[in-house]
This record gives structure tokens, sequence and C-alpha cells, in this order.
């Protein structure tokens, strides 16, 4: 929980958007990796919707970069 709060408070001081967008993915790792060791399907469909939601959030900052 240590890795997911300095994740999240040094991506705020970043003004590199890449840089910014490591950091928070960092912190989200920290979230999907408790949800999966819960193992409980809350803790396990929580985990799959934070995949899904920092994906498409990637996507969306670079949309130049990355096509379907």
């Amino acid at each position: 929980t240590i890795q997911i709060i300095y994740a999240a408070l040094t991506s705020l001081g970043q003004r590199n958007l890449k840089k910014r967008i490591a950091y928070s993915s960092v912190s989200h790792m920290g979230f999907i990796i408790i949800g999966i060791s819960s193992i409980t399907d809350a803790g396990l469909n929580g985990a799959i919707l934070q995949i899904i939601s920092h994906g498409l959030l990637v996507l969306h900052f670079f949309p130049g970069r990355n096509k379907l």
C-alpha cells in the first residue's frame, strides 16, 4: 500500500505526461495486485475493472500512438 500512495503522489508532481502516466500505472498495478490477492469475487472483479479502465485511459491519453 505504501507503493500505491508513493506512486500516486509522485505522479502528481510530474509535468511530463508520459512520466505521469507511468507513475499512475504503478499505482494502478498495486490496486490490481491487492484485488487479485484477495481471492474473492469482488476483488477479482475489481481487478478486472481496474485493468480495463486503465487500458482505456492510456488509449485516451495517447490517441495517435495506439490504434485499435
